[in-house]
């Protein structure tokens, strides 16, 4: 066992990511600090960890678990609004906000599909995604999953975002307009 000690401030208990570098191999967790910052036990390239903080998500707490990949991370903020951290030569933030007419996101894990989506539950308990298409961010908001209602937030299959079972549980799939998403992945 080794101690980590702590990042300045204790955890929440919220489950941490992991995110490695496809290009140097060196690797990431992902945690929540209690006073609401992101913050990042690195393993540097000497074999050493170290904590990193990436602070506050602009104008909010992060209120949610993590979900990384590919050095990109997101978030949901006490606000209600998805947050995103990115890596562009340096550590930046995007505010993605929540999607129009909504209470927000739910503060639990958003579940990347690629670099071009990410989903998020909203309080309401209907499916939000937020999609990258031509360079433009925009939201697309899903129906209830069939045998729920308003208020009961949508399933996942499996928390685990790599996993082939990472779907929202419903008899028909995922429903919205357009196609259904399996045939939109090649589009994304």
């Amino acid at each position: 066992w080794q101690d980590h000690n702590s990042p300045g401030s204790r955890l929440a208990a919220l489950p941490g990511t992991p995110l490695k570098d496809t290009n140097s191999g060196v690797g990431s967790l992902f945690l929540v600090a209690q006073d609401g910052r992101l913050v990042e036990r690195w393993f540097n390239r000497q074999s050493a960890w170290e904590w990193i903080s990436h602070g506050l998500p602009p104008g909010a707490k992060v209120a949610s678990p993590p979900a990384a990949s590919k050095g990109t991370v997101f978030l949901v903020g006490d606000t209600g609004e998805l947050f995103e951290r990115f890596w562009d030569g340096k550590w930046q933030w995007r505010a993605h906000g929540s999607p129009p007419n909504t209470d927000g996101c739910a503060h639990v894990r958003p579940v990347l599909v690629s670099s071009h989506s990410v989903f998020c539950s909203l309080v309401d308990g209907r499916l939000s995604e937020r999609v990258l298409k031509s360079n433009r961010w925009s939201w697309v908001i899903h129906a209830v999953p069939e045998g729920s209602s308003e208020g009961s937030p949508a399933q996942y299959c499996s928390a685990n975002p790599l996993s082939p079972y990472n779907c929202i549980k419903g008899h028909e799939a995922i429903v919205g307009p357009g196609p259904p998403l399996t045939d939109r992945l090649d589009e994304l």
